[in-house]
């Protein structure tokens, strides 16, 4: 008789047997199929979010460019000012210095004015007296 493993038929495995694996290789090539299509899907969308992740960074990028020309043209703006600031300043600091000499002036020549009105005072009683002497003297003759 003829040993086990010399028989043909018994190294083939039972129906069921072989029923079994082609299903689980069947649902093991299903599965994989269905992660690579899940992966794939999951990768076309993380593709897309890039794509508009870009898109939103080009724009930023744009905005950031149109901001730093303001922050520029208003850096610019300001400097002038401060610039025409300090001149005012400068020019105010004269006309305070100005303002101090005329003050200056007409205090002085209030003071001069007054000293005058008191010489005019003196010489009318000067020229009084003189003319009440003349006077005394022409009577006398």
């Amino acid at each position: 008789m003829p040993s086990d493993s010399d028989n043909p038929m018994l190294d083939v495995p039972p129906l069921d047997v072989v029923g079994f694996l082609a299903v689980q290789r069947l649902s093991s090539n299903f599965k994989a199929s269905m992660e690579r299509a899940w992966l794939i899907s999951k990768q076309d969308s993380l593709s897309m979010e890039v794509a508009n992740l870009s898109g939103e960074l080009e724009v930023v990028k744009s905005e950031m460019e149109e901001l730093q020309a303001q922050v520029a043209s208003l850096s610019t703006c300001r400097n002038s000012s401060w610039e025409a600031l300090h001149q005012r300043s400068r020019e105010l600091e004269l006309l305070d210095s100005d303002s101090t000499v005329v003050t200056s002036l007409a205090n002085s020549t209030s003071q001069e004015i007054s000293h005058l009105q008191e010489e005019k005072q003196t010489l009318l009683r000067c020229s009084k007296e003189l003319k009440a002497m003349i006077k005394d003297s022409l009577d006398r003759f």
